[in-house]
């Protein structure tokens, strides 16, 4: 191994693992927040959060646990940046499940403010393609060099890439599409849809340039560790994306109920919460097919986001 790639493997790693442990700092302030503010949601989400802060912080372990075995127990011996290692092996494994994971969440976004099965399905199933074509690679990296998975196994990387990508435009497109489509004319609740707009192309963009990133390193430099590098910190993109979803609701909160008077004087009062519960997750808007006979009640709605 020459000394320029020698430098650009590690230089990968390193930088991989300090990136990574800085967003997995960045996920243990959005769960503590989370906690904090005692959203009363479903046992599932409350259960996912822990699942997926678990997993990133033995992922984080592996990681610091691998850049001693380069850095401090094998330092001065490059042939061991071309060697496979358990600890950077199981980085695939938290890439695909937290990454499939998350994504299915979003998928089921999808069904909650569209209504319609199709498009949910296909998102869940290109998760559950990607998130085995990953279990696989994991296990095949035991077996080979860096540089052996690279010629042999190189197809499965970018299959796995091109399907992150893929279903990360699927639940991105169709939540702008479906949250659209939810407008009432009021301007309350336009805004809030606005800003659900905003953040989840912001998250789905974010997860997607990484992944592109990833493809184009193991297309033009698969023999390095370049796109090992990126993959060290992607699932903790996976992760803060859900995180801020999420806690996203306390803003939300301020932004979309809005109560006002339809009649003239001398007739009744008519209070219209514009948000419901689920709105606050994503969830059911006005002009969904889960949400027409919730957009309209005849009484003030006291906020209590479930999902």
């Amino acid at each position: 191994m020459s000394p320029s790639v020698m430098d650009l493997n590690l230089g990968a790693l390193e930088i991989g693992t300090l990136i990574s442990s800085v967003l997995f700092g960045v996920t243990t302030v959005q769960v503590y927040m989370y906690w904090n503010r005692r959203f009363n949601d479903r046992v599932a989400i409350q259960g996912l959060v822990a699942t997926v802060w678990t997993c990133e912080a033995v992922h984080t372990a592996f990681l610091w646990i691998y850049l001693y075995h380069l850095t401090v127990t094998f330092y001065g011996v490059p042939a061991k940046l071309a060697e496979s290692h358990w600890t950077l092996n199981m980085s695939g494994f938290f890439d695909g499940f937290i990454g499939a994971v998350v994504q299915s969440y979003f998928a089921y976004r999808v069904l909650i403010v569209s209504g319609k099965w199709p498009i949910s399905l296909i998102s869940w199933t290109g998760s559950l393609l990607q998130c085995t074509g990953t279990f696989a690679v994991t296990a095949l990296g035991f077996l080979t060099t860096l540089e052996q998975f690279a010629e042999k196994y190189g197809w499965l990387v970018k299959g796995v890439l091109v399907l992150d990508v893929i279903v990360d435009i699927i639940n991105t497109t169709a939540l702008c599409y479906y949250l659209s489509k939810g407008r009432t004319g009021f301007h309350s609740t336009d805004r809030m849809i606005d800003t659900i707009i905003l953040w989840t192309v912001e998250t789905g963009l974010l997860t997607t340039i990484a992944a592109l990133t990833m493809l184009i390193f193991d297309i033009s430099l698969g023999t390095t560790a370049m796109w090992i590098g990126v993959s060290l910190f992607y699932a903790k993109l996976y992760s803060n994306s859900l995180l801020a979803a999420l806690n996203g609701r306390d803003i939300l909160r301020g932004k979309g109920v809005s109560t006002f008077d339809t009649t003239s004087a001398g007739t009744r009062r008519l209070e219209i919460s514009v948000v419901r519960e689920r709105e606050m997750e994503m969830g059911v808007l006005p002009n969904s097919a889960y949400g027409k006979e919730n957009s309209v009640d005849t009484k003030p709605v006291e906020y209590s986001p479930r999902f």
